[in-house]
């Protein structure tokens, strides 16, 4: 189960030592995705008196502030490979309703999801202070009745708190020890306390919290057992090998859960295609 996680470590060790810099520079970008999409998506800006906004697939209309501009951009027009998760996730919006926004960021997601329907729910989890305020901000401008709750909380395997490593761009990592950040308090707990909680059951989650993927799933065991909602799910390969963990224990608990995987444009995906893969980030869905 481990050998395509010891494989891809090797592989990517030797290519580090024998590929010249000049080269791994014109990569390195590829391995994180930034390519040209291979799905279209259309996507308008314009502004108007209240400000600046943006019409996706010709239905879905979402207000920002300027300074939301570049991920806005990056998430809808400029990073090929986010490009092709935000049309996979518009497609898989349109049959759900309810998502858990696991890592929303901004709540860009959480915002498109409420967007694609008036019965639409979603609930954003964020447990980076800046993130949550950029989102609980973006929130104001695009008022949808409620039906979407704001949670700072990060999710794992156990309900209290616990310590991230917070760095200066607001991204927040969950057991990866940095000095390069901080390292603040933040309220944790696990997918299937949030169901038992809120009284709400998702059929869709969208999962994105930079290489703490197996926790989240891991406290999500009772939810993927009685009700296997779809998962759009940001594997942060690198990420999980830094931190000790295969990607193929993940996926295998998956298998055990009867998932299925695919990429963002519908191409079926093997476990070992993904546990082995030399992306940095690997964006897919199981279902």
């Amino acid at each position: 189960m481990r050998s395509q996680f010891f494989t891809r470590r090797r592989s990517k060790g030797l290519a580090a030592w024998i590929v010249p810099e000049v080269l791994k520079k014109r990569f390195r970008g590829l391995l994180y995705g930034y390519r040209k999409s291979r799905v279209s998506l259309p996507v308008a800006f314009s502004s108007d008196t209240t400000g600046p906004l943006v019409v996706i697939d010709s239905r879905i209309r979402l207000r920002f502030a300027e300074q939301d501009r570049l991920p806005m951009r990056t998430h809808l027009v400029a990073h090929g490979a986010a490009v092709e998760e935000m049309s996979s996730f518009i497609d898989i919006a349109g049959r759900a309703k309810t998502l858990f926004d696991i890592g929303a960021d901004r709540g860009i997601f959480s915002l498109v999801f409420c967007a694609t329907g008036d019965d639409r729910r979603a609930v954003a989890y964020e447990p980076s202070p800046s993130r949550f305020a950029a989102a609980t901000a973006l929130v104001a401008l695009n008022p949808v009745d409620g039906r979407l709750t704001m949670r700072q909380a990060a999710l794992g395997t156990i309900h209290g708190r616990a310590s991230g490593t917070l760095f200066a761009d607001g991204t927040m990592m969950m057991d990866v020890p940095d000095a390069a950040g901080t390292a603040p308090d933040v309220e944790m707990t696990t997918v299937d306390h949030e169901v038992e909680a809120l009284g709400l059951v998702p059929d869709v989650m969208k999962i994105d919290v930079e290489g703490y993927e197996y926790e989240v799933l891991r406290g999500a065991q009772e939810l993927l057992r009685r009700r296997k909602p779809v998962l759009c799910l940001e594997l942060h390969l690198d990420m999980l090998e830094r931190r000790g963990i295969s990607p193929a224990e993940l996926l295998a608990n998956l298998q055990s859960h009867r998932y299925r995987f695919r990429s963002c444009v519908g191409r079926p995906l093997d476990p070992s295609d993904i546990s082995g893969s030399m992306h940095a980030i690997l964006r897919l869905v199981a279902f």
